[in-house]
């Protein structure tokens, strides 16, 4: 009996100490535009590096994942945030900024 009581004692104390949660680092991220200049028009991939371990990436955009693609229409900056599914206070974001060319024609008749 008296040695259950240990084994169960030095349980409680291991799972009491946080041993049970996972403690992977998910950041750094890095976000990519591809590519980065663009004309009105025209579109672009977001994408990123990092946020591995269980992490999940979430675009300012609303857009989830790698390889996003958004057609701003003026120069707009997005960003990424890597969320950690196996600890929800370890986060990390990044961003990105696509310029947008507006092309101006003028004709004369």
């Amino acid at each position: 009996m008296k040695r259950h009581f240990i084994f169960l004692f030095l349980l409680v104390i291991v799972f009491s100490n946080g041993y049970s949660k996972n403690t992977i680092d998910v950041c750094p991220i890095t976000t990519f535009a591809t590519p980065a200049n663009i004309n009105e028009g025209q579109s672009s991939i977001l994408s990123f590096t990092g946020c591995t371990g269980g992490g999940v990436v979430f675009w300012s955009n609303g857009g989830y994942g790698n390889n996003v693609s958004v057609s701003p229409t003026a120069t707009k900056t997005y960003t990424a945030v890597c969320v950690d599914t196996n600890n929800d206070e370890n986060t990390c974001t990044s961003d990105i900024t696509i310029n947008v060319a507006v092309c101006a024609i003028n004709a004369t008749a």
